[in-house]
């Protein structure tokens, strides 16, 4: 007898629905497998020394590489509009920090300067931009329509520098201000495209224009650092959160760089001057790990990077070993989420 048409149709259509079904299942099977992955190859065996932060990330050791209480000094982090948090790297405890009178705002930066007698801040508030000083017997404040980001004060404190984005420009520009003279009316003593700017000494400063690293002496022309041993002079594009950035050393020998896209943080020795051209390998170190605005300890000993999924790592720059020591800071969408490492709270 012979099978009606419309049978063989049905079966037909039910045959392809289920081969349909199944490459659906293998699909996103795949998906989750690949997802699981992702989220978790970073994330290395629990640890038993911070188990409120329970990953951490040194080649599955077992416990810190270094004395943890002897971590020096405070981690001033983003916590809230008008406050911020003071983390005690040697306690492993935070405690709350609230803005001076006569500054005010929402906080998006502060860095002390290095003799600690002034602190300038960067805030936010009725869609304007404040860059402020506050010293014992000295106050002073800028107020811009444009974005400010990236403060670094000079080795003698004379000097600071800041980024600002110009909507004109489409784009970041680095200005320093000279504060070495009439405090009462201070102006921009120069400028150039760019973001993320660093002294390298009193007159010169190192900093990041179209993601390509530039030096340069206050009122100079801008100088490309070529490529050495294998560090790229084009940095990786990367998404706002996680702009490339930079920090240098107090005693100015070490550079530290990020990209995160290679999930890269790169280290100059800057003894002798920046690396330029061919160079020794021992020049430049890699820690291979995704992570951005890096900064120095105070004695130049330790680097901290935020992560975004484990929080903040503490790394020796000497064995480039390191230990998660707190949890993800608030506002990480800011360009500074770590705003400094002080030896004293301000």
């Amino acid at each position: 007898m012979a099978v009606p048409q419309r049978v063989i149709l049905f079966v037909y259509y039910m045959a392809q629905r289920s081969l349909l079904s199944l490459c659906i299942i293998l699909v996103l099977s795949a998906s989750a497998v690949a997802a699981y992955y992702f989220l978790t190859r970073d994330q290395a065996q629990e640890s038993a020394v911070n188990p409120e932060f329970p990953f951490e990330r040194n080649n599955a050791l077992n416990e810190p590489p270094f004395d943890l209480a002897s971590l020096p000094g405070t981690l001033l982090l983003p916590s809230g509009k008008s406050s911020y948090t003071q983390f005690d790297l040697s306690t492993q405890r935070g405690s709350s920090g609230t803005l001076p009178p006569g500054i005010e705002g929402d906080l998006l930066d502060m860095v002390s300067s290095p003799k600690g007698d002034v602190v300038a801040y960067i805030t936010a508030a009725d869609s304007k931009y404040n860059l402020a000083f506050k010293g014992a017997d000295w106050e002073y404040t800028f107020r811009l329509k444009a974005p400010l980001a990236d403060l670094a004060w000079s080795p003698d404190g004379s000097m600071v520098a800041f980024s600002s984005f110009r909507p004109e420009m489409d784009g970041w520009t680095v200005f320093t201000l000279d504060l070495s003279g009439d405090k009462k009316k201070l102006e921009a003593f120069s400028e150039t495209p760019g973001h993320s700017p660093q002294f390298l000494s009193n007159n010169s400063i190192v900093y990041l224009r179209e993601n390509a690293l530039y030096t340069t002496t206050i009122g100079g022309a801008p100088d490309l650092v070529t490529t050495f041993d294998g560090v790229p002079p084009q940095l990786a594009d990367a998404a706002s959160f996680n702009i490339p950035s930079l920090s240098v050393s107090s005693d100015r020998t070490q550079l530290a760089f990020s990209n995160p896209l290679e999930e890269t943080i790169y280290l100059v020795d800057l003894v002798g001057g920046i690396p330029r051209g061919d160079v020794p390998s021992q020049k430049v170190r890699f820690l291979n790990v995704g992570g951005y605005d890096p900064i120095f300890s105070p004695d130049g000993a330790f680097l901290a990077i935020v992560h975004p999924i484990d929080g903040i790592i503490v790394f020796s720059t000497e064995s480039l070993l390191g230990w998660v020591v707190a949890p993800l800071p608030e506002n990480t969408w800011l360009n500074n989420p770590i705003f400094a490492w002080v030896t004293d709270t301000p």
